[in-house]
């Protein structure tokens, strides 16, 4: 019998943050492009990844210990991305790079009821991506979604050149909210489970 599973992965066009983010996919790859390597740093928590984790933050509204953003260079360096990213919704925002061999370990993080995950692809050769509960995402130029990081999660990068995806956690709006509440409902009740099922 199938495992049961909470629907993970969401279409990032019910979203309308999330509808002008993808809609920048060429600024964001370009400025992406354009940043040299020792611009970027390693994530915090390097418990969590084997090797090769590195981000360019432009957002984060809760600084890990030991953390240290100059987002006001970072801000500057990227004008077009930082114009698009500017937005009260906006939690956590970043250029996420994955050197070849990075894994990040499956783990589940613990956001607010009304915040969610969205992922921009901006550079992959094919070999890298991520996997949620049911499935796997290639995370391919251009590919946008938006997933629940409360659930378990890894990434990893098997070729040989870095993957770049755009990073942003954001708050949901009441309806955007109550359409995620309907469509985990729906998920669950069409693989056999009850609404009121939670896991």
């Amino acid at each position: 019998m199938a495992t049961m599973h909470p629907r993970a992965v969401f279409p990032a066009s019910m979203f309308e943050l999330c509808r002008t983010l993808a809609a920048g996919f060429e600024t964001f790859q370009r400025e992406a492009a354009a940043l040299q390597p020792d611009e970027f740093q390693p994530w915090a928590d390097r418990g969590a990844y084997s090797d090769g984790w590195v981000v360019y933050p432009f957002v984060m509204a809760a600084m890990p210990p030991g953390f240290h953003v100059d987002f006001r260079r970072h801000r500057a360096r990227c004008p077009g991305s930082w114009g698009l990213l500017r937005d009260p919704r906006v939690i956590l925002a970043a250029f996420s790079r994955l050197l070849p061999g990075c894994h990040i370990y499956p783990h589940n993080d613990h956001p607010a009821f009304d915040m969610m995950r969205f992922h921009l692809g901006l550079s992959n050769a094919g070999q890298a991506g991520m996997r949620v509960p049911g499935q796997t995402l290639p995370q391919t130029p251009g590919q946008a979604y938006v997933f629940d990081s409360a659930l378990q999660h890894e990434a990893g990068n098997l070729g040989t050149v870095p993957r770049d995806v755009l990073l942003v956690d954001f708050r949901l709006a009441d309806d955007e909210v109550a359409a995620v509440d309907r469509m985990r409902a729906e998920f669950m009740l069409g693989h056999g489970g009850s609404a009121a099922t939670k896991g």
